[in-house]
């Protein structure tokens, strides 16, 4: 690309673009959905524009961009979008809400709202209000990156930890797990020796909070500050298994094995 046509590409934050391209990081949400919000984004955006998942199935971000390159397109605003909802969030909210309501016996009344991203309404506002906002040119002193060096390297760890934050799973207190397992593991002096990780769901959200450690293979329920310390200090640590706190082992294959996930190996524990 030459000096004026980089000039003229990067005309200014102004400049209106001739392609948009709506991009979402939403790993749970179904294809459906992906299409529901593809199909409103495209209607109201004013100009030609797809949406791309960047976390999942479909063209990533650089071989979207390449192919928009390829049909014509010169000017292209990459415009990141927050919606919508997850397929099974929406069928788990009714649920919750009414447990709830009977759990807490509440005089109140609970209303859920709609799926606004499943609505045609307002659409048109919201998005021209959006692309009305000035861009940020990628000028030419801007420094290629694909990020920072030590994504390129696996992290040196004995441990691997999988704390789940789920919605599900935060109903039923793991909102502050993650601060504290990082806190507990710094204090007894292991946190260099773990990669903690954080998770979506891990499907056994009612024996929620979950980690799971690896390459050990316990799945631990760590409900309060001392659940987590004692699993610090007792499974990192000390090396122990700490049953009381396990609700699943994951048993280690043998070679040219295939595990049977026909049947759960996860006990079944009071969370009450």
């Amino acid at each position: 690309m030459t000096q004026s046509t980089a000039t003229d590409a990067n005309a200014g934050a102004g400049a209106k673009p001739d392609f948009v391209l709506f991009v979402v990081s939403s790993y749970s949400v179904s294809r459906r959905r992906i299409e529901q919000l593809r199909a409103t984004v495209c209607d109201h955006a004013g100009t030609e524009a797809d949406l791309i998942r960047l976390d999942t199935n479909g063209p990533d971000l650089l071989t979207a961009l390449d192919d928009r390159v390829a049909q014509g397109y010169r000017a292209i605003r990459v415009q990141p979008l927050g919606l919508p909802l997850s397929d099974s969030l929406l069928n788990w909210l009714p649920g919750v809400l009414a447990h709830w309501r009977e759990s807490r016996s509440a005089s109140v009344q609970i209303l859920l709202g709609s799926d606004q991203a499943a609505q045609q309404a307002g659409w048109g506002e919201f998005l021209g209000a959006m692309l009305d906002e000035p861009a940020t040119p990628i000028e030419e002193d801007t420094e290629p990156s694909l990020g920072k060096p030590g994504w390129t390297n696996v992290p040196d760890f004995r441990y691997h930890l999988l704390v789940c934050t789920g919605p599900r799973c935060q109903i039923h207190g793991s909102n502050p797990l993650l601060q504290q397992l990082q806190a507990n593991c710094r204090s007894q002096g292991v946190y260099k020796d773990c990669l903690i990780t954080r998770a979506g769901c891990m499907f056994p959200c009612n024996q929620g909070p979950l980690v799971a450690v690896y390459p050990q293979g316990g799945w631990y329920r760590l409900a309060d500050t001392q659940a987590v310390e004692d699993f610090v200090r007792e499974v990192l640590v000390a090396g122990e298994e700490c049953t009381r706190l396990r609700v699943h082992q994951t048993e280690t294959p043998t070679p040219n094995s295939k595990p049977d996930y026909r049947e759960s190996t996860i006990e079944s524990i009071d969370i009450n």
